[in-house]
């Protein structure tokens, strides 16, 4: 059994983005943050802001903590009691 959190990658079939007017792609990646035995966890959806990427938040940055970074911090302190994080890819051309 692992004690720390994982990223997952997924990827989705939407059917309802299938030949959308933009041409935006309807097989979308989806990252996950797990901890160790998810069923019956919190599940937390990070959406992201008009011209940003959920994904991005996975990126390393020297100034500030990237999310796995963010979700280890908090488990350790006991804020986050082991929450599933899912990181969904929504861009689209428009840029949000």
């Amino acid at each position: 059994m692992r004690t720390e959190l994982e990223v997952k990658t997924f990827y989705l079939e939407s059917s309802a983005l299938r030949d959308n007017p933009l041409g935006d792609p309807y097989v979308r990646r989806v990252e996950v943050i797990e901890p160790e035995s998810p069923q019956g966890r919190p599940l937390l959806i990070y959406l992201s802001g008009y011209l940003s990427s959920a994904l991005s938040q996975l990126n390393y940055d020297p100034l500030s903590e990237d999310m796995l970074t963010k979700a280890k911090r908090l488990k350790a302190e006991g804020k986050i009691q082991g929450s599933v994080i899912v990181l969904p890819d929504t861009f689209t051309r428009v840029g949000g």
